[in-house]
């Protein structure tokens, strides 16, 4: 429950948030938020569960540039915003916006909310 409104507080506080998920390394959703007043055009799940997948590539090009890893990806579409941020290593928040959504709030809220949603593993 604290991560349903931890998410629902991030989405509903950014023009444009759409739809968030906290979601595990391997893929398995713990919990997802989607607004209301969108339609069924949003599947935040295969969104959570692709950018997942990234994260193997993305920890390749980390170690590459002699980095232990990232804390924050964004992928820019012509629709959406995704942005995935590093709770734990075993765990990422994702918040997708529409395409002219506040990206810096979004971006803001998450980076504030991560030490809440820490507090839970």
């Amino acid at each position: 429950m604290v991560f349903q409104k931890i998410l629902q507080d991030i989405i509903e506080g950014v023009d444009g948030g759409l739809a968030g998920m906290v979601i595990a390394k391997d893929g398995i959703a713990l919990e997802t938020y989607v607004r209301a007043d969108i339609d069924g055009g949003v599947d935040i799940q295969a969104l959570g569960v692709e950018l997942v997948t990234l994260t193997g590539e993305i920890g390749r090009v980390t170690q590459a540039l002699g980095s232990e890893g990232f804390e924050e990806l964004s992928l820019v579409l012509p629709a959406h915003v995704a942005v995935m941020r590093m709770i734990t290593p075993e765990y990422f928040l994702v918040v997708l916006l529409g395409r002219n959504g506040n990206f810096g709030k979004a971006r803001y809220l998450m980076r504030r909310e991560s030490p809440r949603l820490q507090k839970e593993f």
